[in-house]
């Protein structure tokens, strides 16, 4: 899309063409069929902005609350911050009277910084710009917002109290890890605001040793139990890990030592993605009690459990040594005919052991294939997680 073709898609005419698009919810299969229905009364290269972001709006129903009255490009949505982790964000930089959001995109984050202090918001692409200008307003924060059109690098934002940065990492149309490969470069964002507080929104999978320099912490925020992103806060006191789980808030901070590993007891326990990315599995055994079942992998056991929003958690009913037989007489006899299967270090095929097994109860379990002090065996659990 075009920023001539987003205008003529706020015109009156454009608007009922895109409430027509809207109506027909069109997707990768219907899109052509779409066209050609409403290309017999409209112009082509509108019907097409139209229905892409028709379809755009239904994919941001997953982030966003008013997604229905939003604008977007799909590139856009993918790279934007879902809504309850930019508010989460947003909160720690409450207190800041004017903060930069550098590549603001179509305005994700800004929406949620706008309820807590003034956003310049910077974004070179000027169609991303004018949909973020939209979706402030739908959101009711416009009045808040200062938008600059321009390089990040470049753009005089004035003075800032904090900047919030979220560089492109898919540069060259390749998804980037490393910050040496984004752009901007978040070494060029920490000299051109030196001693101001800086918040930089990384993959989820950035090398963490790469973040060393900055100081400041590091926190890993997930969603839903999916990793969704780090951030560096630099130039904030605190620990130098945080693993936060969205949308409950729980955060974990501290460390220690894992326990020595050996078998499960009468839980096992999966640490969530936020904390095994911030490499806090130790502080989390420590707070729960537990223990590692193998030194390979990440599943914790402990003879009590309370639920926690940083793991989730099976009651244990056996475990044995991996052998197909032995398996299927134990749950025969309990009359299980319905199992799931997951793995983690252990070479396995889950859905060919399933097919092995040959159940027909009618009871469910969840069958965890782990090693256990070296051995590969499987851990026979109650069907829900905790």
């Amino acid at each position: 899309m075009e920023r001539d073709t987003l205008r003529q898609i706020l015109t009156p005419p454009g608007q009922a063409l895109l409430a027509e698009a809207c109506a027909l919810s069109p997707d990768d299969t219907t899109f052509l069929a779409c066209a050609s229905r409403l290309g017999k009364r409209h112009p082509p290269d509108l019907v097409r902005a139209a229905l892409q972001l028709a379809m755009a709006r239904r994919r941001a129903e997953a982030k966003f609350s008013r997604a229905a009255a939003m604008y977007f490009t799909r590139e856009a949505l993918e790279q934007a911050t879902s809504e309850p982790v930019a508010r989460h964000r947003a909160r720690r930089l409450a207190g800041m009277r004017r903060v930069a959001d550098l590549g603001c995109g179509v305005g994700g984050d800004a929406l949620a910084l706008a309820d807590h202090a003034e956003v310049v918001c910077v974004e070179r692409d000027g169609l991303r710009l004018d949909m973020a200008g939209l979706n402030l307003a739908v959101y009711g924060v416009r009045e808040r917002c200062e938008l600059l059109e321009g390089d990040v690098s470049a753009v005089d934002v004035g003075p800032a109290d904090a900047v919030f940065v979220d560089p492109d990492r898919r540069v060259g149309g390749k998804r980037r890890l490393s910050i040496h490969d984004c752009e901007p470069s978040l070494e060029a964002m920490a000299r051109r605001f030196p001693g101001v507080p800086l918040a930089a929104k990384l993959a989820p999978g950035v090398p963490l040793e790469e973040l060393a320099r900055y100081g400041g912490e590091v926190e890993c925020v997930s969603l839903d139990g999916e990793l969704k992103e780090c951030v560096l806060w630099r130039g904030w006191d605190g620990p130098a890990r945080r693993a936060t789980a969205l949308p409950s808030g729980a955060t974990l901070t501290e460390d220690a030592p894992l326990p020595p590993a050996r078998e499960p007891g009468a839980w096992l326990i999966d640490p969530g993605p936020a904390v095994t990315r911030a490499g806090l599995v130790g502080g989390l055994a420590a707070r729960l009690v537990a223990w590692p079942v193998d030194a390979s992998v990440v599943y914790l056991s402990a003879d009590a459990y309370s639920s926690t929003p940083l793991a989730r958690a099976w009651r244990v009913w056996a475990w044995m040594p991996l052998h197909a037989g032995r398996l299927r007489e134990y749950l025969r006899e309990r009359g299980v005919g319905r199992v799931s299967v997951s793995r983690r270090g252990v070479a396995a095929d889950p859905d060919e052991l399933a097919r092995k097994l040959k159940l027909t109860g009618d009871a469910a379990a969840t069958l965890v294939l782990t090693p256990v002090s070296g051995r590969a065996c499987v851990v026979v659990c109650d069907p829900i997680p905790v």
